[in-house]
């Protein structure tokens, strides 16, 4: 019984502490000169599969000033590759086309990234989820490769109640290795992943999007977005 109550404890401590840390960075917005609202859309089917390798096709395309105007769009392939239970390796490669809303120009973006992705089981449904990615970015009409580090945190329950399969809440931080600075903030203070089919599911979230501006400061954007992932 005392190490039960013990044990209780402990995980509640975890949690308590991670669920700081994911919201810690929210303070980031509080010098912000602007905001807008934008949908996102994000798309991953899973083309090929053995117990633990996977082939991913990822699309996204993004709406922005007030969801009225198309500001980018994504598509390329992943892969990934489980090397323990709880450890994930995965790499990517991106093509993005980016529209400069201000002088209504597109650029392209050619990515490829790397990523390490631990998990920890909390508890018999609840899990931490860590994505670290390592991202070489090539601009247009730029010289060499940009790196960039991205850093995302989640805590997701599983729930299974009819078509509800979970709730999440995650935070992710970029790191601009060129600007050498803390660049931008995302977070998500709530999810809920739905199962929609045998072979496919959708994630409905809410994305607070904090952004720092050339000039100092930072510029906000509030998000509702999904992400459909199919199954083959």
């Amino acid at each position: 019984m005392i190490r039960t109550k013990s044990h209780r404890l402990r995980r509640a401590l975890i949690l308590a502490a991670l669920l700081a840390g994911l919201f810690s960075s929210w303070s980031c917005s509080r010098t912000v000169a602007a905001s807008d609202f934008q949908t996102w859309q994000w798309l991953t089917v899973r083309v090929w599969k053995t117990n633990d390798f996977r082939v991913t096709l990822y699309g996204d395309n993004r709406m922005a000033e007030d969801s009225s105007r198309q500001k980018l769009f994504i598509l390329g392939p992943r892969v990934a590759q489980r090397i323990s239970p709880n450890w994930n390796l995965g790499a990517g490669y991106l093509f993005l086309d980016i529209h400069k809303l201000a002088n209504n120009r597109w650029r392209h973006e050619h990515r490829l990234d790397f990523a390490v992705s631990p998990n920890l089981p909390i508890t018999e449904k609840l899990s931490l989820h860590s994505r670290n990615r390592i991202e070489l970015r090539w601009l247009e009409r730029s010289k060499g490769a940009i790196p960039r580090a991205r850093h995302r945190l989640q805590l997701r329950q599983r729930i299974n109640k009819g078509r509800i399969e979970s709730v999440y809440c995650n935070n992710e931080f970029l790191i601009d290795y060129r600007q050498g600075e803390y660049s931008e903030n995302r977070i998500v203070p709530v999810g809920v992943g739905l199962r929609l089919h045998e072979h496919a599911s959708v994630d409905l979230f809410y994305m607070l999007q904090s952004v720092r501006k050339a000039a100092g400061g930072w510029h906000n954007n509030h998000i509702l977005g999904t992400h459909l992932r199919v199954r083959f």
